[in-house]
């Protein structure tokens, strides 16, 4: 499924809004989708000066990148280490090893643009960033991540309040 970036816009933007107009003062927007980085931020700036509403958004991927480096020995990639290990923690029946089996990765390389990748798997890092698909490694790895991501938002909260004068 596609939706394009007008509509994306529009729709995050409306619901954004109305969570800020019915008295929400922060919202948290987690993203998984580089596709939407772009996107997001602009709009964060665009309900901020129009509501005053607080939002932090996190790709998470990117800001735990320096610890899946650390816990797996390797970054991750789309489709990669990091995204499936998560996946595989939430629902493991959605996570199909054999499909892997015979998938060429795509090795992004900097200065180039291919549309649309050259394989569902793209890794970041020369040899690095293929899937595994140990349960309890990847139940442990989505704990981390969750912590990493609630302690960044602690400070978030923290740095308003103490900072912008936010009482609430």
């Amino acid at each position: 499924m596609t939706v394009s970036q007008d509509s994306f816009i529009r729709y995050v933007g409306d619901v954004m809004e109305s969570l800020f107009r019915v008295g929400f003062k922060k919202l948290v927007i987690i993203n998984g989708h580089g596709g939407h980085i772009d996107e997001l931020k602009k709009l964060a700036i665009e309900v901020w000066r129009k509501t005053g509403g607080k939002t932090v958004i996190i790709h998470w991927w990117e800001l735990v990148e320096p610890m899946t480096r650390e816990f797996f020995g390797e970054a991750g990639g789309h489709a990669g280490l990091d995204e499936t290990a998560m996946v595989l923690a939430a629902n493991p029946e959605l996570v199909k090893p054999e499909l892997c089996k015979d998938v060429i990765p795509y090795q992004f390389r900097a200065g180039t643009y291919v549309y649309p990748a050259a394989g569902p798997i793209i890794l970041y890092k020369p040899g690095e960033g293929m899937p595994m698909f140990d349960l309890e490694k990847a139940k442990e790895y989505a704990r981390k991540v969750v912590d990493l991501i609630a302690d960044f938002i602690v400070v978030v909260f923290k740095g308003w309040e103490k900072n912008l004068a936010e009482k609430s």
